[in-house]
């Protein structure tokens, strides 16, 4: 990610400012107080801010360049109190400026120091799932602020309604590139990611029907194809331009032809593939060799019902959402066989689907979260070393989200600091600092998402 942030500075800092429109300030200088001079005469900015002159006494001007020697950058001519002017900076440097009338003669000068913003910490990625389907991106500060970047085609379709999935859409570990499924056309689609925004790679077929969750690791990308004549999971390689060639003889199959599949990842150690089955409540497991090609599926009863999303630790337990009962279990994993830690703990919540763990192995304890779908709640679970799990909050209510906001697709950013949960109905972002001891506080609220949307990711 890098050289991509470094790029986008050196040659367009320009460039950068649109992505920062939503948190640009306004910078106020006041012409003409206590006599001939700016108040205050010197100020610092950012690219994207904009300085605002307000007159409050007659004849002056807010010229650029220096007194004699204007450079054409803006130029408010000669007005009077209560005229009002603004200039929006889109590159860094210093800007001297001058009153016409008084700069030379009585020193009514001032100046505008532009910085550059820093570089995005992290960004968010939001599938729209929408006829003529795109991807949202946002980026990251490092207060956790989300700033929107662009839509993105994907060159695809989603299906418009609903993928009853998650993970629709993934980042690989070095921030390069996004893949999206589209459940409508049947692909993938590749992207490269840059601060300013996502360019166009390709499509790849699915190697299915309705693929509705994708997964990588290394070089290695899988899609889970939820429908059809029977449902697969299809593997591919990631080329070096980030475009995916399918993997010869990597499809396979689930339990059953039509399980309802709701998510398909990789372990953390990459030698495992995991599925979930909502109406079978079974969790399938693969074996992922050298070439990429699996072995399985491995089929295990789930310990609680409607298996739903899923996610792991930083001490790799994995903790499942369960939509029946809205509940969690964990478990461990060891080549591919699940050993369960704790069973369906309900969260008093209304179908418990999503769910996102902390991943940083130097916190003294894990903490997952789960979006209670038809409550409109976020619940927070503690994860102990041993991959046990009990509620941050007695009654399951870690978070309390507006009335009919339906959450879904939950997203942490790579720091753990930052909670991201995507409001199909409300529809927008909410964003949450993670605080000690798992608990959440909201932080921005960010609106626009299309009620199509299904799937986020980010880091």
């Amino acid at each position: 990610m890098k050289p991509h942030i470094k790029f986008a500075l050196v040659i367009c800092c320009a460039a950068i400012s649109p992505l920062l429109n939503s948190r640009a300030a306004t910078v106020q200088v006041r012409v003409g107080v206590g006599g001939l001079r700016f108040n205050p005469p010197n100020v610092t900015i950012q690219v994207g801010d904009t300085v605002q002159w307000s007159w409050v006494a007659n004849g002056h001007s807010s010229t650029s360049g220096t007194p004699g020697n204007p450079d054409g950058i803006w130029d408010s001519g000669v007005q009077n109190s209560g005229f009002v002017f603004s200039h929006t900076f889109s590159t860094a440097g210093t800007f001297p400026y001058y009153c016409t009338p008084h700069g030379a003669c009585c020193g009514m000068i001032g100046s505008v120091t532009v910085g550059t913003p820093p570089p995005p910490a992290g960004a968010v990625f939001v599938n729209a799932n929408s006829a003529t389907n795109t991807v949202r991106m946002y980026n990251r500060g490092a207060d956790g602020q989300l700033a929107f970047v662009g839509a993105f085609d994907t060159q695809g379709s989603g299906s418009s309604g609903g993928l009853s999935s998650q993970g629709s859409i993934t980042v690989t570990s070095n921030h390069s590139y996004v893949y999206a499924v589209n459940a409508g056309t049947n692909d993938i689609t590749a992207f490269q990611v840059a601060p300013t925004g996502l360019t166009f790679i390709g499509k790849a077929p699915s190697g299915g029907f309705f693929p509705s969750s994708v997964t990588t690791f290394g070089n290695f990308l899988y899609v889970l194809n939820a429908k059809g004549t029977a449902a697969n999971i299809t593997g591919f390689t990631i080329q070096i331009d980030g475009s995916l060639v399918a993997i010869p003889n990597s499809t396979r199959p689930l339990s059953v032809a039509s399980p309802s599949p709701a998510q398909i990842s990789f372990t953390p150690d990459g030698t495992t593939l995991v599925v979930t089955e909502k109406s079978t409540k079974k969790i399938d497991t693969y074996a992922v060799s050298g070439d990429g090609t699996t072995t399985g599926p491995l089929v295990q009863g789930s310990a609680g019902q409607g298996p739903f999303g899923f996610s792991f630790d930083g001490a790799s337990h994995l903790v499942v959402s369960e939509i029946n009962n809205s509940s969690a279990s964990s478990y461990t994993i060891s080549a591919g066989v699940l050993q369960v830690v704790t069973a369906h703990l309900t969260d008093f919540g209304r179908s418990a689907c999503w769910a996102i763990c902390t991943t940083d192995p130097g916190l003294p304890q894990q903490y997952a979260y789960v979006s209670n779908t038809n409550s409109d709640t976020i619940s927070g679970y503690v994860i102990a070393s041993d991959g046990s799990l009990s509620l941050v909050n007695a009654d399951g209510k870690t978070a309390v989200l507006p009335r009919r906001a339906f959450p879904i697709d939950l997203a942490i950013s790579s720091d753990n600091q930052y909670l991201y949960v995507l409001e199909k109905k409300l529809p927008g972002i909410a964003a949450f600092q993670i605080q000690p001891y798992g608990n959440l506080v909201q932080i921005q609220s960010v609106p626009g998402t299309p009620t199509s949307s299904f799937g986020m990711t980010g880091y």
